[in-house]
């Protein structure tokens, strides 16, 4: 059996020459509309606050809590207080405020798990909305337990879609969500198909003024917040195809050592 050596150090090679958007060599680039990641120096100089979006209609991005390392090309390592970051344009037009065909893709080590939660909400990664007026959101419910949230347009209630995958802790994992219209969301672990649920309820509901959050804290207690290291998140407004999202896994995986 052979070993996967994975491509060179491409990760500090930011020549994008001819790409849409400046990012992450190797990624799929069509429908590419937030993307942010650490392992590309120019996004985060280490003398500030702002971790830069890449794309060419950049969305501003504070980081609040978290300790920066070159780890793996550059990641955070998140704090048990605040939030990591929060992420600006909250008009409901903002590209970020999705409904339907839209995917994610984020990258992380979880170190630990929050016990405590509020009313479900805990562990998070991504979670565009306060925990009164959700959006989406997706996050970590246990070691082999991963749900995309949204709140109906209907009755404002959250609905949770959970997959069961691998521990993931102290582990690099890429999870990616991608969900179809108003009918499927469709889970992936580090390339590979999890499973597939279909949408609960109706459709996906943009709140005007929702913020969004990565390792959020939603109660002021920590009960929200991610405790591991966060490396990049991507959000596409399309739905990726499978071929897509092993694409993007092995653009990555010489990085993480996957």
């Amino acid at each position: 059996m052979s070993a996967y050596a994975g491509p060179a150090n491409w990760w500090t090679d930011e020549n994008n020459t001819g790409r849409t958007h400046i990012a992450t060599k190797g990624v799929v680039q069509t429908g590419l509309i937030f993307n942010l990641d650490a392992g590309v120096s120019s996004s985060y100089s280490g003398s500030g606050a702002t971790w830069s979006d890449l794309t060419s209609s950049p969305i501003n991005t504070t980081i609040n809590n978290g300790t920066f390392s070159s780890q793996f090309g550059g990641g955070f390592t998140t704090a048990n207080t605040s939030t990591l970051a929060t992420i600006g344009n909250l008009s409901t037009s903002s590209k970020l405020s999705l409904t339907q065909n839209f995917s994610i893709e984020q990258i992380f080590r979880p170190s630990g798990y929050q016990a405590n939660n509020y009313f479900g909400l805990t562990n998070q990664l991504l979670a565009k909305g306060s925990a009164s007026t959700y959006n989406y959101a997706t996050q970590l419910n246990s070691d082999t337990e991963v749900s995309f949230i949204k709140r109906n347009a209907d009755d404002g209630y959250l609905r949770f879609h959970n997959f069961t995958i691998p521990s993931m802790l102290n582990k690099i994992n890429i999870l990616t969500f991608v969900i179809t219209s108003t009918t499927t969301i469709t889970c992936y672990m580090n390339g590979s198909l999890i499973g597939s649920s279909s949408i609960s309820g109706s459709t996906i509901a943009a709140v005007e003024g929702d913020p969004t959050y990565i390792s959020v804290d939603l109660t002021g207690n920590d009960e929200g917040v991610l405790k591991g290291n966060y490396y990049s998140c991507r959000v596409y407004n399309i739905a990726l195809t499978a071929a897509q999202v092993s694409q993007n896994f092995n653009a990555l995986r010489g990085r993480f050592g996957i």
